[in-house]
């Protein structure tokens, strides 16, 4: 990497972190910037674990690992009540329909 895009890549965490202390406040600002590293590693090592298994046991990996950290579904946070509130409201009219 260049001086330059290094360069880049730190004035732009700068400035997104000082947005974010202006919106959140110093404290949660500081755990995200610890905990962000963390997370990161434990899905690279997610990641990893799934890529490694055949195709036909990658499915099967994800939803033992909890692949997308959804406390609600393993499916991932579109599978969630909230994210599917509209669907399950217009399925029975369609359902009716057809």
């Amino acid at each position: 990497m260049a001086f330059n895009e290094i360069s880049f890549f730190f004035r732009n965490i700068l400035k997104k972190n000082y947005i974010r202390y202006k919106k959140i406040g110093l404290i949660y600002t500081a755990c995200r910037l610890i905990k962000f590293p963390i997370v990161r590693l434990i899905y690279l090592h997610k990641k990893k674990k799934i890529f490694q298994t055949n195709k036909g046991n990658r499915f099967n990996k994800i939803y033992e690992l909890n692949f997308w950290n959804n406390n609600e579904s393993v499916s991932g946070s579109g599978s969630s009540l909230k994210n599917t509130r509209k669907i399950r409201t217009l399925l029975p009219k369609i359902i009716r329909k057809y």
